[in-house]
Order: structure tokens, then sequence, then C-alpha cells
């Protein structure tokens, strides 16, 4: 069998588990198959939608987002591990808009704290730390505090 077959069934049967961005599919491919093949692979699957980095990286941004709460630089950092370029992850990232931020934020807090309309001070800076954490920049974190709390 030819190796540019061989390799194009082991990164359709790759694909099939999950989706996978471009660095993952030629990390897993490059140690079975010589690199001309594999980037001729790669380029076919392009080529034909199977593979598109941009798209994969706002679908993850989608899910931490609506189900880990997380912010912005969380999300860019954490597609930035997971192999993807800067521009696809900041473009990920700043695909929602500071509403959708401030409204995961606030339910972030009321999960953690509970409510608190009067926090003290000390209070108020646990709340920011924990926000910072998750990755909220400074903005969104100080319009939240004084919207909401």
């Amino acid at each position: 069998m030819d190796a540019s077959l061989k390799c194009m069934k082991k990164a359709m049967l790759s694909l099939s588990y999950s989706p996978k961005n471009e660095r993952t599919l030629r990390i897993k491919l490059t140690g079975a198959f010589e690199e001309e093949v594999v980037d001729h692979v790669i380029e076919t699957l392009k080529e034909n939608k199977l593979i598109n980095d941009s798209e994969l990286a706002c679908r993850y941004a989608e899910r931490y987002t609506e189900q880990k709460l997380w912010g912005p630089l969380r999300i860019k950092n954490e597609l930035l591990s997971h192999g993807f370029s800067r521009t696809d992850a900041q473009n990920a990232a700043e695909s929602f808009n500071d509403e959708c931020y401030c409204e995961c934020a606030v339910k972030l807090l009321k999960r953690k704290f509970g409510s608190v309309e009067s926090a003290n001070y000390e209070v108020r800076r646990t709340m920011k730390a924990f926000l910072m954490k998750y990755g909220y920049t400074g903005d969104l974190i100080y319009s939240i505090m004084g919207k909401y709390y």
C-alpha cells in the first residue's frame, strides 16, 4: 500500500475519534511517516475542510466560556498550550463580547461566593483575585465589580 494512502488512513482514523488541530495531527503522523507525505496529507485534509484550526479554536473557546466560565486570558493560554497559533487563539478568545464574559464572571462569583452584594473590602479583593485566576482582564473585573458588587 502507498505510504500516502496509509498516512491518510491513519489521519482519518485519528480524526474520527475527535477533531484535532494541524499541529497535533502532524505530531501524531510524523512518527510513522516521512515529512513530505505528512505535509501532503495535511494539505489535502485542509483543502477538504477536515482540518480547520480557527473553527476548532472557536469551538474550544465556546466550550471553555460556557462550561468552565473562563475569561479571555485563560482561554487564550489554554488554546496556545493545545498547539493553536497565536492568531487563532486570540481570535477565538475575542469572538465573545465583554457582556458575555461579564455574565460568565457573575455566574462564577455567585457559584463561589453566593450572594454578597454588600461585600466588604477583603471579600471584594478575594473576588478580584479569583476572577484573575480564571483569566478575566483587569478592565472586565473592574466593570463587573462596579456594576454588581
